[in-house]
């Protein structure tokens, strides 16, 4: 087996040149998911996979926190409807109010799978040098859709209440 000399190890181990499609930044993730809720964080943590060829890899795990956002929109607008919201939910200052912090706590933490599923095109980016795009238009869309799909399963749920 033949010994590398200290010029191949001194080769960086990136390839030069730059991502082709760099992420967006984490902090815009967060924002995304802090007000657009759980399945704004997914759609926008889809939307890097995209950009970063690895949509294969994420799948199963943003699929999965997709599945968890849905089911979450039904049983709250079912448990609204039908007044068994858990105690714990309506003890942060009411039923509408307790509602936004659990739904918020629980995109945040949504945000947090994310992030460690994808930390590696983050850091990657940020070893480069690359800056990350501008995630205004990006992030207010998936905010929007987000509540949309949100409010439409809640009234599912809700719907499902009221049988």
């Amino acid at each position: 087996m033949e010994r590398p000399s200290l010029e191949d190890l001194l080769q960086p181990s990136l390839k030069h040149g730059q991502l082709r499609r760099p992420p967006y930044s984490v902090r815009a993730g967060f924002f995304v998911a802090f007000f657009g809720g759980l399945l704004a964080a997914v759609g926008f943590a889809a939307l890097n996979s995209v950009r970063t060829e690895r949509v294969a890899r994420d799948a199963p795990v943003l699929g999965l926190l997709a599945a968890v956002g849905v089911a979450l929109s039904v049983w709250l607008g079912h448990a609204s409807q039908t007044g068994t919201l858990p105690s714990f939910i309506s003890a942060f200052g009411g039923e509408t109010q307790g509602t936004r912090l659990f739904t918020r706590a629980v995109a945040i933490a949504g945000f947090g799978v994310g992030y460690l599923l994808q930390r590696d095109m983050h850091v990657t980016r940020e070893l480069r040098g690359q800056d990350a795009p501008s995630a205004w238009v990006p992030g207010i869309i998936a905010c929007v859709a987000g509540g949309i799909v949100h409010a439409i399963f809640g009234m599912l749920g809700s719907s499902l209440g009221q049988r």
